[in-house]
């Protein structure tokens, strides 16, 4: 969570349409922390996939 800035996820999602790798590029993550921060989202109950 510390990683990914949630605004930041917001509007790479929008930009990119779900691309996983090119999200991750942009956030400067690895496509792990970013599938790990989806999926926290998610078992939070935050966003549905």
């Amino acid at each position: 969570m510390a990683l990914i800035s949630p605004v930041d996820y917001g509007m790479a999602e929008t930009v990119y349409e779900g691309n996983t790798w090119m999200m991750a590029v942009e956030l400067r993550v690895t496509i792990q922390v970013l599938n790990d921060y989806r999926q926290l989202l998610y078992d939070s109950g935050v966003c549905v996939q």
